[in-house]
């Protein structure tokens, strides 16, 4: 679906209108997510993302959401990439307007002893705007992984990730 609240709520409404539709797959980010969870119990539509990793305060029973929650799937994607990538030093880079962004944010900072790495930056910005911060001035190696805030930096040396290494 959208990236607007509004405009996902009348688009599941929209389908629901149609007797073929018998179920919505989507929205898939949290911001279409989140507020079309209680119009799905509201209109007996069942909604199935598997996107959204927002946290849900009052679940619908016509609500299903087929990713693992951020709180489980982020620690330990960030413990595997610290682990296989030997990062010491990470900068944390996100778009603070972007929920799974700022909670991954906030696991990239919790983390950081019992993972045994330093954070040397944490910047925030919003989409659309240049980010001139700290972080890009450290010139070691980026690893980029799932997790959309995470720049990790290794040392001083510069190799390009590997797109065909495979994170497991």
């Amino acid at each position: 679906m959208v990236n607007d609240p509004k405009q996902a709520v009348t688009l599941f409404r929209q389908a629901v209108s149609d007797p073929l539709v018998i179920a919505s797959l989507g929205p898939n980010n949290s911001v279409g997510y989140v507020p079309v969870v209680p119009v799905s119990e509201q209109l007996e539509m069942p909604l199935i993302s598997n996107g959204s990793g927002a946290i849900i305060k009052q679940w619908s029973p016509f609500a299903y959401r087929v990713n693992p929650v951020a709180s489980i799937a982020s620690p330990r994607m960030l413990q595997k990439v610290v682990g296989i990538e030997k990062v010491k030093r990470l900068a944390i880079i996100y778009d603070q307007s972007h929920d799974m962004q700022v909670s991954d944010a906030m696991f990239c900072r919790n983390l950081q002893k019992d993972l045994g790495y330093e954070l040397v930056a944490d910047e925030t910005l919003r989409s659309g705007d240049r980010f001139l911060g700290s972080a890009r001035q450290d010139r070691g190696f980026e690893a980029r992984c799932r997790l959309d805030c995470l720049a990790a930096k290794r040392g001083a040396e510069h190799r390009p990730p590997d797109p065909q290494r495979r994170y497991r």
